[in-house]
């Protein structure tokens, strides 16, 4: 279990990311996606964790992705339009990829034996871009 599935501390989380800071790296990531994103193009959000990012994109081509359900419980309830899953199929929209693939803060919560898994995992999702931000 990590710390954030308690609900707790998915508040606590969500509440800090409303950091000016983390909102910039948020707003620069996401730019970018929209710039890549073609026409009618779909985002996956891969660790959306509360969903921030989705409101961005519109409710048919966005789907979010974490593994913590205390993240998707907020999100869920905040953004009742969008599409979140606790669980990844191998394709996220029917009989597709995701055009763009979004991944903020994840990989380092990964053990350093999965990053290379984790990072394949995202980028195979893409059909355009995968887009990566990690911090350490």
């Amino acid at each position: 279990m990590m710390p954030w599935d308690d609900p707790a501390v998915a508040r606590g989380l969500d509440a800090g990311w409303r950091d000016p800071g983390n909102v910039a790296d948020l707003t620069r990531l996401v730019s970018h996606a929209i710039a890549l994103l073609p026409a009618g193009g779909r985002v996956l959000d891969y660790g959306c964790g509360v969903g921030r990012a989705c409101v961005h994109f519109h409710p048919d081509r966005y789907v979010g992705f974490d593994t913590s359900e205390a993240m998707l419980a907020i999100a869920r309830s905040r953004f009742l339009q969008y599409r979140f899953l606790g669980e990844l199929p191998n394709v996220p929209f029917p009989g597709e990829c995701a055009d763009v693939v979004l991944s903020n803060s994840v990989v380092q919560y990964q053990p350093p034996d999965r990053w290379e898994a984790t990072l394949r995992d995202i980028a195979g999702r893409a059909r355009v871009a995968a887009l990566i931000e990690t911090y350490d």
